[in-house]
């Protein structure tokens, strides 16, 4: 094992033995990253220059980052010590993935070729090109990942792209699950559900162990069309290194996390199997404080043009809806505005309640209403009353579970910054999937890097 760090993600420091290298392509501002960090276990303690045990260390982890988004790679620095590699990945061949040495691959491509409100291009949208060819590379890899975990939109699921993705996978020798999962289900208030696919290199004959699944659909359609035909790189009977030894942890995470489908939970701030969802006001920045300079008040004027579109929610409801790139850009589908005097339900909707109608007015159910545009001004006023303003960047990443450590570079703007976090992850949904995904039965997650086959001794790693 080569010479790591501290878990931080910048080269300098720390310890002199790695516990695992991953890639993280298309990081952003490192959601990834966080979610690994978490996902491995601290060290029970480590031998201070006294000989006295000191408090549990992060876990030796040696992250090698790419993204083509200068502002992403600044914060990424700002966060982790370390810039990741800024460009294309289009432009890595085998040889130089090979070298990188990663036993794990963590992907979020670009989701814009499957989004609901895209044009669906698929293969054909060029922003989908560098992670088929990654795949490609995939295929002519000498030593390629023991472990691959994929993200992206519901709807990733049926494209071209993901057939590829199951194609490269069965015929290098993985074993694939997915599922679909939202924050809710980990009892965060907001909704956004994801699609993921997790793949492990494993034995000829072998494939991901059988549990019930909450999104059995999603499960059975990668088994199926993933399970390894062959394993090039483990002889017959032995697994490759990292693959459980006896199966995976009792329960996976989309049971342990609520068992029920993405976005069901939390309806009345209570899931399925009684995990509570925590209210909004738990991620504000100021509670009953004044509010700070950096709030955004929506204004009048967007207030009268969209307020029939805009989702308003109260400091103690229990679901906010996803926050995109285009939030405080545009006012539609792009995130909550939190109301900050009386409540949402104080809103005379009147004749107008087909404002919470989607898709076109319906003239024979609603005759008051001549189009979407018109609202009655008392409507108008009792939303001005509401003082609705903007969740702030850092009340965002809250919601994605980063930690209060993470922060933006001062010269990174306001639009940037939501940009940048409408185009992230939950922490909280990936770190038990990459905690299933590594995990051995035996010694919990697994260590190592591509190249070892053998299981490693519980004193090589954490207990």
């Amino acid at each position: 094992r080569g010479r790591g760090d501290d878990g931080s993600g910048g080269g300098g420091g720390g310890s002199d033995e790695t516990l695992l290298t991953a890639a993280e392509f298309y990081c952003g501002v490192g959601g990834l990253h966080y979610a690994l960090l978490d996902a491995l276990p601290p060290e029970s303690g480590v031998q201070g220059g006294s000989g006295s045990c000191s408090a549990p260390a992060r876990p030796r982890v040696r992250v090698r980052a790419f993204d083509l988004n200068p502002h992403a790679c600044e914060t990424y620095a700002h966060n982790f010590g370390e810039r990741p590699k800024e460009g294309n990945v289009q432009a890595l061949s085998a040889q130089q993935l090979d070298a990188l040495g990663a036993s794990l691959w963590l992907m979020s491509p670009p989701c814009q070729p499957y989004t609901r409100q895209g044009l669906k291009r698929d293969t054909a949208d060029g922003r989908a090109a560098s992670f088929l060819d990654l795949l490609e590379r995939l295929r002519e890899m000498k030593a390629p990942p023991t472990h691959i975990l994929v993200e992206n939109v519901c709807g990733f699921e049926t494209s071209e792209t993901h057939a590829a993705l199951l194609s490269a996978l069965r015929d290098t020798g993985y074993a694939a699950q997915g599922a679909m999962l939202s924050p809710l289900e980990v009892g965060v208030p907001y909704s956004r559900p994801r699609y993921f696919v997790l793949a492990k290199r494993v034995a000829k004959g072998h494939a991901f162990a059988a549990h019930p699944c909450a999104h059995a659909y999603a499960q059975k359609q990668v088994q199926a069309e993933a399970e390894p035909e062959a394993a090039g790189h483990a002889e017959e009977g032995e697994h490759a290194f990292g693959v459980w030894q006896s199966g995976p942890p009792p329960q996976p995470p989309w049971h342990t996390l609520g068992g029920v489908r993405a976005g069901d939970a939390a309806g009345a701030g209570i899931d399925a199997d009684g995990m509570r969802v925590r209210p909004l006001s738990d991620y504000l920045e100021n509670g009953d404080a004044p509010i700070a300079s950096d709030f955004t008040y929506v204004s009048e004027a967007t207030l009268r043009k969209h307020g029939v579109v805009i989702d308003l929610v109260d400091a103690d409801d229990t679901k906010t809806c996803c926050f995109t790139k285009n939030y405080y850009k545009y006012a539609k589908g792009t995130g909550s505005v939190l109301v900050t005097r009386g409540s949402r339900h104080d809103v005379r909707w009147g004749d107008h309640a087909w404002s919470r109608v989607e898709g076109p007015v319906d003239a024979s159910v609603y005759p008051t209403v001549g189009s979407r545009s018109e609202m009655a001004e008392q409507t108008v006023a009792d939303l001005i009353a509401l003082r609705a303003r903007y969740f702030t960047p850092r009340e965002v990443a809250s919601l994605h579970s980063f930690p209060p450590s993470f922060g933006f570079p001062d010269r990174v703007t306001l639009k940037q910054r939501y940009a940048l976090l409408g185009n992230s992850l939950s922490v909280a949904v990936l770190t038990p999937l990459i905690r299933y995904l590594l995990w051995d039965d035996h010694e919990g997650p697994s260590e190592g890097n591509s190249h070892t086959k053998h299981k490693r001794h519980r004193s090589d790693g954490p207990e």
